[in-house]
């Protein structure tokens, strides 16, 4: 994190204060230089953001000799900027000291800036763990096949589905399920998974850079993953029946309705080829239109909510997290589609009640 965004950072903490805040029910230590910067069984997990926590330590549990304030961040000083000192020497690694506030007396390390963070004996990386949040990996039959412009990279019926809290499901299967893959030198960290591999895919002449990426030792949690490989579903995974909805009432009843409303502009095009009185359409046409209007507006409600009723069984997240509507994978496909069914209802009611509005006013 560079020294502008810990700045903003800290001024909008000081500011609109933290999205929310609890006490860490552990020891919490961090390491510089091959020594200890803090120990403490008194850290605060603190949201900045609604997504994960940071730790923020007492300053009476960081050794203070080593540590070095410089600038106030906002004109009130109530938040400092801070240096670090490794081998009495100053470095470039910044902290914010709170001096006023919910978080008065705490110091927040940008996580990148320590040599290694503890949880009692256990190393972890990249940000601390949502105590909210989990992981499930369970087995499953379920065929999957994965393409990549129509060629079959992937199949297998042997997985293992890995279920994290507000993400997408996310498909494992066996190495030996996987084609037309390279070793790609790129990793990765997960804080709740470990650390992955990956592998680039080359199909048709195109390569697909980190494609896919595996676990070659995954965390405790996450063992039953190692071994395994998944796609990247942003860019390549088209997965068949993998939520079991083939054949699916509700699916059915959405496909069906978008068939009628194609057949349904068939009609209003042949009704509008009536003869017209006084340049205008025929009334009596429009009251058949205005009839099948309300009909389709009233359908579409109904596949909408059909189709909503089935984001979470398919793991997506809620139809306005709009960070998950671009892409190619499943979830975007789906909202895209639930958009499409709401957005047709609103089309239908509006020339409702433009034929509506139109016959009253020559009654």
């Amino acid at each position: 994190m560079s020294s502008q965004e810990l700045v903003d950072l800290a001024l909008s903490v000081v500011t609109n204060g933290p999205h929310k805040k609890e006490r860490a029910d552990r020891r919490i230590r961090g390491m510089v230089g091959r020594k200890w910067l803090f120990d403490t069984t008194d850290a605060l997990r603190v949201w900045e953001h609604p997504y994960y926590p940071q730790y923020y330590v007492p300053i009476s549990n960081v050794q203070e000799s080593r540590i070095h304030k410089l600038e106030s961040v906002d004109k009130n000083e109530r938040a400092f900027l801070a240096n670090i000192e490794v081998e009495s020497c100053p470095t470039s690694k910044l902290v914010v000291l709170f001096e006023d506030g919910l978080l008065r007396g705490m110091v927040r390390f940008d996580f990148g800036s320590l040599d290694a963070w503890f949880e009692e004996e256990q190393q972890i990386y990249v940000h601390p763990k949502d105590p909210y949040k989990r992981i499930d990996i369970l087995p499953s039959s379920r065929r999957i096949v994965v393409k990549v412009d129509g060629i079959v990279i992937a199949e297998s019926t042997f997985n293992m589905f890995l279920f994290e809290t507000m993400l997408q499901t996310r498909y494992y299967m066996p190495k030996s399920a996987w084609h037309y893959t390279t070793p790609s030198e790129t990793t990765t960290m997960c804080p709740y998974k470990g650390m992955a591999e990956y592998y680039n895919l080359c199909v048709n002449g195109q390569n697909i850079e980190d494609a896919v990426w595996w676990y070659r030792h995954p965390t405790q949690e996450s063992f039953q993953i190692a071994g395994v490989v998944t796609g990247t579903v942003a860019k390549i995974l088209q997965a068949t029946s993998a939520h079991g909805l083939v054949g699916n009432g509700r699916i059915i009843y959405a496909e069906v309705t978008a068939g009628a409303s194609i057949i349904m502009s068939l009609v209003f095009l042949f009704l509008a080829r009536e003869p017209r009185q006084q340049g205008r359409p025929c009334r009596r046409a429009l009251i058949y239109t205005s009839v099948l209007d309300a009909a389709m507006f009233a359908a579409w409600v109904i596949a909408f909510a059909s189709m909503l009723a089935l984001i979470p069984p398919v793991h997506c997240s809620a139809l306005s997290d709009f960070d998950h509507w671009t892409g190619v994978d499943s979830c975007a496909f789906w909202k895209v589609a639930v958009a499409f069914a709401i957005a047709s209802s609103v089309a239908w009611l509006a020339s409702f009640i433009a034929a509506y509005s139109w016959i009253r006013s020559r009654s």
